[in-house]
């Protein structure tokens, strides 16, 4: 019996935490808020001083319907309303648009992508430089090939001299 009183009192003060943490936001502030974003979570909530013991979700709908007014889906719809009222209030935290910490952030953000595309395009460059080795050696013994990736370095290859293959060896175009 002393086991269920704990659990109904476990709701009561579960049902009252979430009603002071809409209400004021910074009530919060010592609770990990993964613990309300599902309800699996919610029901292995564990706050000894607030006298909330974790349950099975069974026992806390079982519990909650027989406590509540309205049910486990009156605490449920609590759970959820803490969760939204306490990430509104972690993004009225965030540095506003225009100050410096923010325009630093941007700023790295903005380094790191274009370091990110060097890497890439070094990448790029480094697996088509191979990829033009292996057009060489295959126009060396196929003359169709030979014409279309002749034409293929004319245009895209970018190179100052431009080279053609002729009898298996690299040769300047002339």
């Amino acid at each position: 019996m002393s086991n269920d009183n704990s659990k109904f009192t476990s709701i009561t003060n579960t049902f009252n935490l979430l009603e002071r943490i809409i209400s004021d936001v910074k009530t919060a502030k010592n609770i990990d808020i993964s613990f309300f974003e599902d309800q699996k979570r919610f029901a292995h909530l564990d706050l000894p001083h607030e006298s909330i013991v974790p349950m099975s979700l069974n026992c806390w709908k079982h519990y909650a319907d027989e406590v509540l007014p309205n049910g486990w889906k009156s605490l449920d719809t609590l759970r959820k309303r803490a969760l939204q009222a306490i990430i509104k209030k972690n993004k009225q935290k965030e540095t506003s648009r225009g100050s410096k910490k923010d325009l630093q952030r941007k700023l790295d953000e903005s380094d790191y992508l274009a370091q990110s595309y060097l890497n890439d395009i070094l990448r790029f460059s480094e697996q088509y430089k191979h990829l033009l080795e292996i057009c060489h050696i295959q126009a060396r013994n196929d003359a169709d090939f030979a014409g279309l990736f002749s034409r293929h370095l004319k245009r895209y290859a970018n190179i100052d001299v431009t080279l053609s293959v002729i009898n298996g060896k690299k040769t300047k175009d002339e």
